[in-house]
């Protein structure tokens, strides 16, 4: 880790999904608005599941209702750091996110969207530029927060309609 990043970046990194283009970002900010699938790693201070989901500039819905919390727990155990996990996120368009974890569903959501109340978030100059509140596509953008991480075996698949 970095020596002067904050404590809850270590064995923290994740795949950023319907995230904005890269050309949208102002220049401090510092994560697309998108939904981090975040990898989490065992720091032997209890459980910490991996494959939750994060909500920079975005929101979403559980079974129908609206969540703005920032942090979505998932289902799934804690991993040692030196463990290889295989992860998987079924992305459906706006209808349905599923995040699978050595196979394992996880954490099922719906209706990703950008976050229209946080005037704080660049969420609200995307919205202002005239995207649409519901995100249907974007780009997917690897994560690391303040330490080296790892990915392999990177596949695309198209989903069948």
């Amino acid at each position: 880790m970095m020596a002067d990043a904050p404590k809850y970046v270590n064995l923290n990194s994740g795949v950023m999904i319907h995230a904005q283009p890269p050309q949208s970002m102002r220049f401090d900010q510092g994560f697309p608005s998108s939904l981090e699938f975040q990898f989490l790693a065992d720091e032997g201070k209890g459980d910490r599941p991996t494959a939750c989901v994060c909500t920079p500039g975005t929101n979403l819905e559980l079974d129908g209702k609206l969540v703005t919390q920032h942090i979505i727990q998932s289902k799934a155990p804690t991993f040692p750091a030196d463990q290889w996990v295989q992860i998987e996120a079924e992305v459906r368009g706006n209808d349905e996110v599923i995040h699978r974890v050595n196979g394992v569903e996880v954490l099922r959501y719906q209706r990703p969207q950008l976050d229209p109340r946080n005037h704080i978030s660049p969420a609200t100059d995307l919205l202002d530029a005239g995207a649409d509140l519901q995100l249907g596509s974007g780009h997917i953008a690897l994560q690391a927060e303040g330490q080296p991480v790892w990915f392999r075996k990177i596949e695309l698949r198209r989903l069948g309609k």
